[in-house]
């Protein structure tokens, strides 16, 4: 062989080593993963980003949940402005000078439909190096002429949108923006005109989509109107109140263009319930003032006045909610604000509404136990005997039996033993009435009124019934003489020995 050919057939054979040795180290780490971490702070290029490896580096399992730096974290090297800087990363990865990105690289990994293989410090954009933005730390606050400056400029833009889809969705997020920053009467304006281009949509999917964000965003920008509203040193609250009034029937009828029936109904039962819920709000407000002396009788008038107005308007979105069940629900929870708001007559309206009879009577059961509980005794006695009467109009007997064991619950809990033992007849089955006649004699000995129940069992009810009922009351006593005993000992225990 010429000498002159040996270097370089020598080198050859080097190389040739060199790259089977490379080849069966790599084949190794494959097969077996090195547990040792890089000399960097950045994990290694071996994660795919399913989660099954080993983790090659800083010990994540490439799921990126534990570090979130590097390119073996989810794949997207977005999680560290490092990713891939230092000496871990590979050096077919870290582009010298002038080198193109790519450059060098195998050419099974320089595919351009998998950018997660580059850093994203390398493709991305450059870092913003100049003063502090808006938002950023470091950043001084934006005076209030700055904010409105920037408000409008959002505005216009969105506004300049020539996709209504986008538009809409523009808006929408600068509601919410201005909503969760104070500036109500902009988010207003947004909504407005968010409104306006949604119905250049065509129905659909996407269309009651968007709707629903307007009517969800309607309703937190009428609890900002509220809060506002009550605010102490709030100038005109009927200001606020009348603004907020527009936006949820503007709400409603947003709500009301949905064309599938299930979210349209509960979309607009969402909205009658939020204005029964702000009103309550309102009334809880009126209250406090009361006990402090800040509010004077013309103004709790026009505050009543106005909780009026919001109930019936509540009850009147309501009415139009196309579905039963979404329709029956909200009306005994608008009956139940109300009855908490002392607003009887609108509560009543609302259960009224109902038209099935087994919610109608479970409603009308609220609003009688609220008025037992604010001393309406005559009030509360007439509702229950509509109650009851609603709830002997439910043909299935099982409903009826639900219905039953409710309103009996309700009198014995306000201690209309005699009532409870009215309505047990409610009941089709024999065993449940005496079931539910041992719960009153129970609950009436419990409250220290064993010889009232006894009583009543041995004149109302049959012989070969007695010894049960009886065994209710002492049953009942007994709790009541261990909770007085266990009383009187929490009294001993704190009191102090006479000297």
């Amino acid at each position: 062989m010429n000498t002159t050919s040996r270097p370089l057939f020598t080198r050859l054979a080097l190389c040739l080593s060199f790259s089977l040795f490379a080849a069966e180290a790599c084949r190794a780490q494959v097969l077996v993963p090195r547990s040792e971490t890089y000399p960097s702070n950045t994990a290694s290029f071996g994660g795919t980003g399913s989660g099954n490896e080993s983790g090659f580096g800083t010990g994540t399992t490439g799921t990126g949940v534990e570090t979130g730096m590097g390119l073996g974290s989810t794949g997207t090297g977005m999680e560290s402005n490092s990713a891939g800087m230092f000496e871990g990363t590979p050096a077919f990865i870290r582009p010298r000078a002038g080198q193109v990105i790519g450059e060098g690289m195998p050419e099974d990994l320089r595919s351009p439909d998998n950018p997660a293989l580059i850093p994203y410090d390398f493709i991305g954009p450059p870092k913003f190096t100049g003063p502090p933005r808006p938002g950023d730390r470091g950043a001084p606050e934006l005076t209030r002429d700055q904010l409105a400056t920037l408000s409008n400029q959002l505005y216009e833009n969105s506004m300049k949108l020539a996709e209504p889809e986008v538009k809409v969705r523009a808006l929408d997020r600068l509601a919410r923006s201005e909503i969760f920053g104070g500036r109500l009467d902009q988010a207003i304006k947004a909504i407005n005109s968010a409104v306006e281009t949604v119905n250049m949509l065509p129905d659909g999917t996407v269309k009651n989509i968007r709707l629903v964000s307007l009517s969800t965003t309607a309703t937190n920008l009428t609890d900002g109107l509220i809060r506002e509203a009550l605010e102490p040193n709030t100038a005109n609250r009927r200001e606020w109140i009348d603004k907020a009034i527009k936006v949820w029937r503007q709400a409603a009828d947003v709500s009301g263009t949905i064309t599938n029936s299930d979210l349209k109904s509960e979309m607009m039962s969402r909205v009658a319930f939020d204005i029964s819920e702000d009103a309550q709000l309102i009334a809880a407000k009126i209250s406090e003032y009361e006990q402090n002396n800040d509010v004077t009788i013309e103004q709790k008038a026009e505050y009543e006045k106005t909780l009026d107005e919001l109930f019936d308007l509540a009850i009147e979105i309501n009415q139009q909610v196309p579905m039963n069940v979404w329709r029956n629900e909200v009306a005994q929870k608008i009956a139940i604000k109300g009855a908490l708001a002392y607003r009887f007559e609108r509560a009543l309206k609302a259960a009224r509404t109902i038209k099935q009879n087994a919610p109608r009577a479970l409603a009308l059961a609220r609003v009688a136990e609220a008025l037992a509980r604010f001393n309406k005794t005559d009030e509360a006695t007439q509702i229950f005997i509509e109650t009851g009467e609603t709830a002997s109009m439910v043909s299935e007997v099982s409903v009826r039996n639900v219905v039953a064991g409710d309103l009996v619950d309700r009198l014995i809990a306000l201690g209309r033993f005699r009532d409870a033992r009215m309505a047990v007849y409610l009941y089709e089955d024999d065993d449940l009435r005496l079931r539910a006649l041992g719960a009153v004699a129970e609950n009436q000995a419990r409250r220290g009124l064993a010889h009232h129940a006894v009583d009543w069992i041995n004149s109302e009810i049959l012989p070969e019934h007695r010894a049960g009922l009886i065994k209710r009351v002492q049953d009942g006593t007994l709790q009541s003489i261990q909770a007085t005993s266990a009383n009187a000992n929490d009294v001993m225990m704190y009191e102090q020995p006479s000297r």
